[in-house]
């Protein structure tokens, strides 16, 4: 029996390494293609008012699944899971909030160009379907304001992407990205249909398995009425790390999130995540 258990752990050892392809991802960016499957799972805990303690388990859970259907082309797939509560110190009286849900369930599609000179052009376009729970909305949109069309209950978001992506082994990478978003009301509840920009990029240096990222997060709402054209936009910004291996990539990172606004509800959020590539 224990021959078989040493055989049994050599050989999932022998499979997760046998690749000598190193592969990498965002914290919040779009998903980078490759010819295998990706699966992506996250934690994301938020860091509140010293008013209000929350529960160890609050946080967003997400799961990112990324496969080819061709050699060109994959399907991309995003599903969270919001669970959120606390206790409110307010001095006269204690409020206790609970609420958990889900997102708005993404699917799309994604090219797979070949990469010339460490380089290549990627293009996404997907929907979300209205699956999220209203009383676990804000939960999402103040802890990443860049990806909101995963938050808002009651829409459906069509999402379209263009990135540029510069990659290779060792020192300096980067990429941009910037595509249009429409957030359309699948219900009569007052609200209109909104146009938005997202508009990103991400720098990494990597020295062996070693990658420290840092990522510019923003999205504007052009079709939002303000007096001050800045008030418009939502910015942010991740800084952390990746530890790349062949086939898995733990990551570790910190948003903070520029507007005054948000940042009275959330002071920031820690990410925590493991992409895993199989064969």
């Amino acid at each position: 029996m224990t021959s078989f258990k040493q055989k049994s752990i050599l050989s999932f050892l022998i499979l997760l390494f046998s690749s000598n392809i190193f592969f990498s991802q965002t914290f919040n960016l779009q998903t980078i293609p490759c010819e295998k499957t990706q699966i992506g799972f996250s934690f994301e805990k938020q860091f509140f008012d010293e008013d209000i303690d929350p529960n160890f388990l609050t946080g967003i859970y997400q799961i990112d699944l990324n496969f080819p259907i061709s050699p060109s082309l994959n399907i991309i797939s995003n599903i969270q899971f919001l669970n959120l509560k606390y206790d409110a110190d307010f001095g006269y009286r204690t409020y206790t909030f609970s609420e958990s849900g889900f997102g708005n369930v993404f699917f799309g599609l994604q090219t797979n160009p070949e990469i010339e000179n460490n380089r290549r052009s990627i293009i996404t376009f997907g929907l979300y379907l209205p699956t999220a729970e209203k009383e676990i909305s804000l939960l999402g949109a103040y802890s990443n304001y860049y990806d909101i069309l995963k938050y808002i209950s009651n829409s459906l978001g069509i999402y379209f992407n263009y990135a540029f992506h510069k990659s290779a082994d060792e020192g300096l990478n980067y990429l941009i990205e910037l595509g249009p978003n429409l957030l359309i009301p699948t219900k009569d509840t007052g609200a209109d249909t909104e146009i938005l920009i997202h508009f990103g990029g991400g720098l990494a240096y990597q020295v062996n398995r070693l990658s420290i990222n840092a990522e510019f997060l923003g999205i504007a709402i052009v079709s939002e009425e303000t007096d001050n054209f800045g008030d418009r936009f939502v910015n942010s910004i991740n800084i952390g790390a990746q530890w790349k291996e062949e086939t898995v990539v733990p990551e570790i990172y910190y948003r903070y999130c520029f507007k005054d606004d948000i940042r009275e509800g959330i002071k920031g959020v820690l990410g925590l995540g493991v992409n895993i590539i199989i064969k």
